[in-house]
């Protein structure tokens, strides 16, 4: 939900009909009427505009739907699950969430403990993460990275910064350093004597990829006003790993 905008995730979820918006030139149902009986899961729900918070209510309520530009209602027969990283009791008392849609949605509460909570899933979700990209695996000194990391953007940081991480180990073996290159804070290991091949041109080749780092990282920040939020969404990372990046490269 918090990646479109609000008149996208109107028509995406309860449809458009023709001539209702520059490009509507059929009619479209959404996601809830395409559902038919089964289950649409709303992630990031705190991110939900108040007006699309209230024709989700209409849902919850009515079981019904009013495509956008129509004034005809649709009965619809859906289940909602709804996941969100926010403090939604918070956000009613603020009044940017719908105190009635909140008691609509709290019907059964899951609460997840953050990833850094869960030792045993961390290291596992992290191998499955490595052995979708290509095989890719992860060596001892980098599985205890990953577990000492306390991992503030959670699951999605660790899928994003294992994705990265594994490109940058030529999917093979992810390493310490992949790991750091990722955006990760540690500390790469060096080596007491030089190696003589280290100079020559793999330097050359280090110092391409950082530059190409540095002006990926810099061009997202200047598309979205220096917003870090809204850069690390455009680069799939999350907001702390590119802060770190930027910092790193000298971009903030």
């Amino acid at each position: 939900c918090a990646a479109i905008s609000e008149s996208l995730i109107q028509s995406t979820l309860f449809g458009h009909v023709r001539g209702a918006f520059t490009g509507a030139d059929q009619n479209r149902p959404g996601i809830f009427e395409g559902a038919r009986g089964g289950t649409v899961f709303l992630d990031e729900i705190g991110d939900l505009p108040l007006a699309v918070q209230g024709n989700l209510l209409r849902v919850l309520q009515e079981g019904e739907i009013r495509r956008v530009g129509d004034t005809l209602a649709r009965k619809v027969d859906v289940r909602i699950v709804a996941a969100t990283h926010r403090d939604l009791e918070k956000m009613v008392e603020e009044g940017s969430f719908r105190e009635d849609l909140y008691f609509r949605l709290r019907v059964a509460k899951v609460t997840l403990p953050a990833l850094r909570e869960r030792d045993s899933d961390l290291v596992l979700l992290a191998d499955f993460f490595a052995l979708r990209e290509r095989g890719t695996r992860i060596d001892p000194e980098a599985r205890k990275a990953i577990s000492s990391y306390p991992w503030p953007g959670n699951i999605r940081e660790l899928e994003s910064v294992v994705r990265v991480a594994a490109t940058y180990s030529d999917f093979e073996v992810i390493r310490t350093e992949h790991l750091a290159d990722a955006g990760i804070p540690i500390e790469k290991p060096s080596s007491s004597e030089p190696d003589s091949a280290a100079q020559g041109p793999n330097k050359d080749y280090h110092q391409l990829v950082e530059d190409y780092r540095k002006e990926l990282v810099s061009k997202a920040l200047d598309r979205h006003g220096k917003n870090q939020s809204a850069a690390a969404r455009d680069l799939g990372m999350t907001r702390q790993a590119l802060s770190y990046l930027a910092r790193k490269l000298g971009l903030l």
